[in-house]
């Protein structure tokens, strides 16, 4: 059923088939074209985030040091209530 109606789409978008090139004078030259690429201002936008991000470490060492010399200490308490609450938060995303 998939490729019978990814085929029905294939041929409503000629998609797949070939185009005949068009016809040429004998001794007449090929056309030259040239390709062109064109990036959007999002597609700018979204390279310059990117690249800012790159910068940026996956982990906060600072923070994950702070928590372990309290876990080593015996000084870090996680509160189970405050963390089912946000898991719950999470997913029902209120």
């Amino acid at each position: 059923m998939v490729g019978k109606v990814s085929g029905d789409l294939a041929k409503v978008y000629g998609v797949g088939q070939a185009k005949a090139a068009p016809k040429r004078a004998a001794g007449q030259a090929a056309p030259t074209a040239r390709d062109r690429v064109s990036i959007s201002v999002e597609g700018k936008d979204f390279a310059t985030v990117l690249g800012a991000l790159k910068g940026v470490p996956d982990v906060r060492e600072e923070k994950v040091a702070e928590i372990r010399r309290l876990y080593r200490e015996g000084a870090y308490k996680v509160n189970a209530a405050e963390v089912a609450e946000r898991m719950l938060r999470s997913v029902v995303g209120v």
